[in-house]
C-alpha cells in the first residue's frame, strides 16, 4: 500500500509539472496585448537566427552590384604647377620621344606607318602637362634632332607635317576645346600643313612630286590596257579613243595628286586624335567625348571653301588660268570623301530612328541596285544637310507637331 501511494504521489508530481510547462509554453507563445491587464505583458520573441540570414543576404547583394566608378572632368585649372627642374626634364625626354617617332616615321617602311600616327603625342602630352611654351620648345628641339639625322629640308618637312596638329591637339585638350571642334580643326590644320608641304617641296625646294606622278601614269596605263584586253572599254562614247580616254584621266590623276596628299594627312590627323584621346584618358585626363557618329554635323561655314573652289574652277575655265583650275578641282577634291562622311552620318541618324520599319529594306535594297551611284548620293545629302540641318529641322518640326496635339486633347 505505502508503494501505490507513493507511485500515486510521484505521478501526481510529474502530472502538475507538465501542465506548468505546458501553461507556461501558452502564455510564452501569447502574443503580446497591450490593453490586457496582466502584470507582466509577455514580450515578442526576436528571432535571431532569421535577422542574421536576412543580414548576410543584404550583404551578399552589396557585394554584387559594384559601386559605379565616378568620371572626373578635369579642368585646367586641375593641372598641377610643376617646378622648372621637372618641366625642363619631363621636356626633354618627350621631345627626344618625338624625334625617334619621326625618325621611324622616315626610315623604318612598315613601322614607319604606325609612328606617323603617334609621333605628334608626344609634344601634345608636354603641352597638356606644362603648357604651350614648354610645348613650343620641344618642337624647336625636335626639329633641331630631326635635322640632325635626316638634314635640313627633310627635317622642316617633317616638323611642318605634323608638329601644327600636336601642338593644337595638346592645346585644345588643355584649355576644354569641344572635341567636334578640336577635330575639326586639326583637320583643317593638317590639310594647311599638307598644302605648305606640296607648295615647299613642288616649287621652292626643287623636290617635285613628278615621281609619284610617274609611277601614277604607269599604273594608270596598266590597269588601262588591261580592261581593253577584257573589253570593258568597247562601250565608249562615240569619238573617243582609248589613248583619248587615258591621256584624260592621266592628266586628271596628275592633277589631283595635291589634293590626294592633302586628303591623307587629314585622314592622318583624323586617326592621330583617338589616339591621343586614348593616351591621355590612360593617363587620367578625362574630358568629354566626342557626340555619337549620327549627330555628326558640318558647319555651313565649310560652304565658304566650296564656294572658293566652284569660283576657282569656272573662272580658270572662263579666263584660262590654269592654275586656278587646278586649285578648284583639288578643292572640290578634297570636299568630296567630307561631304561622304557627312552623308553617311545622316544616313545613320535616319536607321536609328527607323527601328524595325520596314523602310531599312528598302534602303539596303537601293544601295545593292543603285551602287555605282550610293557615292553621289550620299555626297548629295551631306552637302542638303550642311546647307539646311535636316537633323534640326526635322526635331523642330516634331516637336511642334507634339505641342499642337497637347494643346487639342486640352
Amino acid at each position: 500500500n505505502n508503494g501505490i501511494e507513493n507511485r500515486a504521489k510521484l505521478e501526481g508530481k510529474q502530472t502538475t509539472q507538465t501542465t506548468a510547462q505546458l501553461n507556461s509554453s501558452v502564455e510564452e507563445d501569447k502574443p503580446y496585448d497591450p490593453y490586457s491587464w496582466a502584470d507582466e505583458p509577455v514580450k515578442p520573441k526576436v528571432l535571431e537566427p532569421e535577422i542574421e540570414e536576412v543580414e548576410q543576404v543584404e550583404q551578399v547583394e552589396q557585394e554584387e552590384t559594384p559601386a559605379q566608378e565616378e568620371v572626373f572632368y578635369f579642368t585646367e585649372a586641375d593641372l598641377p604647377k610643376y617646378p622648372p627642374a621637372r618641366a625642363l626634364s619631363e621636356g626633354a625626354l618627350l621631345s627626344a620621344l618625338a624625334a625617334v617617332l619621326g625618325l621611324l616615321a622616315y626610315y623604318v617602311p612598315v613601322v614607319g606607318i604606325i609612328a606617323t600616327f603617334i609621333w605628334p603625342i608626344p609634344l601634345s602630352l608636354l603641352i597638356l602637362r606644362q603648357g604651350l611654351g614648354w610645348g613650343l620648345l620641344g618642337t624647336v628641339i625636335t626639329a633641331a634632332v630631326l635635322t640632325l639625322f635626316t638634314g635640313p629640308l627633310n627635317g622642316l618637312l617633317l616638323i611642318i607635317n605634323m608638329a601644327g596638329v600636336g601642338i593644337w591637339y595638346g592645346y585644345s585638350y588643355r584649355k576644354g576645346v569641344k572635341p567636334i571642334k578640336a577635330l575639326a580643326v586639326g583637320s583643317v590644320i593638317a590639310a594647311i600643313s599638307a598644302a605648305i608641304l606640296v607648295m615647299l617641296s613642288n616649287y621652292v625646294m626643287g623636290l617635285p612630286l613628278m615621281g609619284i606622278a610617274d609611277q601614277l601614269e604607269k599604273l594608270i596605263k596598266e590597269a588601262v590596257a588591261m580592261y581593253q584586253n577584257s573589253g570593258l572599254l568597247n562601250n565608249l562614247p562615240a569619238g573617243i579613243s582609248v589613248d583619248d580616254f587615258t591621256e584624260s584621266l592621266i592628266t586628271t590623276m596628275k592633277a589631283l595628286v595635291p589634293g590626294a596628299f592633302v586628303i591623307a594627312a587629314m585622314a592622318i590627323a583624323f586617326i592621330s586624335y583617338f589616339l591621343t584621346c586614348a593616351v591621355f584618358g590612360r593617363l587620367g585626363y578625362r574630358r568629354h567625348e566626342l557626340p555619337r557618329f549620327r549627330e555628326w554635323h558640318l558647319s555651313w561655314v565649310f560652304l565658304w571653301g566650296l564656294i572658293i573652289a566652284f569660283a576657282g574652277l569656272l573662272g580658270g575655265r572662263f579666263w584660262g588660268y590654269e592654275w586656278m583650275k587646278l586649285l578648284g578641282m583639288n578643292v572640290l577634291y578634297i570636299y568630296s570623301p567630307i561631304l561622304i562622311l557627312c552623308g553617311i552620318s545622316l544616313l545613320a541618324w535616319f536607321w536609328s530612328r527607323w527601328a524595325g520599319s520596314p523602310i531599312r529594306l528598302i534602303i539596303v535594297f537601293a544601295f545593292i541596285l543603285l551602287f555605282q551611284y550610293s557615292l553621289y548620293a550620299l555626297l548629295i545629302m551631306g552637302l542638303t544637310d550642311t546647307v539646311f540641318d535636316i537633323r534640326k529641322q526635322i526635331t523642330a518640326v516634331e516637336a511642334q507637331l507634339k505641342k499642337n496635339n497637347k494643346g487639342g486633347r486640352r
